[in-house]
């Protein structure tokens, strides 16, 4: 195998991440916690946004943080404007790690959420410790990709 670097392979990684834009989704939530000193009150909802990819079985991963105490989740991919309605499966706050499912609940209308994603790929080894990485994703109030 030959060895890229410099320019060349700063470009192939954006050529490689810009590949995987199609596993990411911005996952915007409206949420409310409760009022532990006044349990029959709910605190203001507010809202937040955070990054999430498309995994095999159609399924999305997020941060826990991102989607805790949710009230309404909504996805969207990165170029489109509509915005599908999301569900939270699965939490896991000890990993920060949460897994959504989308809603198609309009039929025939010929947008599915499914259409042009593809899931993000697993690496069968991790990066070795010190190694450089690329990170994709949506950044705090962002509605475009920051790499």
């Amino acid at each position: 195998p030959s060895i890229v670097r410099g320019a060349d392979a700063a470009l192939l990684a954006a050529a490689a991440m810009k590949a995987r834009w199609s596993s990411l989704v911005l996952v915007e939530v409206t949420s409310t916690s409760p009022d532990y000193i006044k349990p029959w009150k709910m605190h203001s909802q507010r809202s937040c946004k955070g990054s999430g990819f498309v995994i095999e079985g159609g399924r999305i991963l997020t941060n826990y943080h991102v989607v805790q105490d949710a009230i309404d989740v909504r996805l969207r991919k990165h170029g489109v404007s509509r915005r599908w309605r999301g569900t939270v499966l699965a939490r896991g706050p000890d990993v920060d790690l949460a897994l959504l499912a989308v809603h198609e609940d309009e039929e025939g209308r010929g947008d599915s959420f499914w259409n042009g994603v593809t899931p993000a790929v697993w690496c069968s080894t991790l990066p070795a410790l010190q190694s450089a990485v690329h990170v994709i994703g949506f950044p705090t109030a962002g509605t475009t990709i920051s790499v």
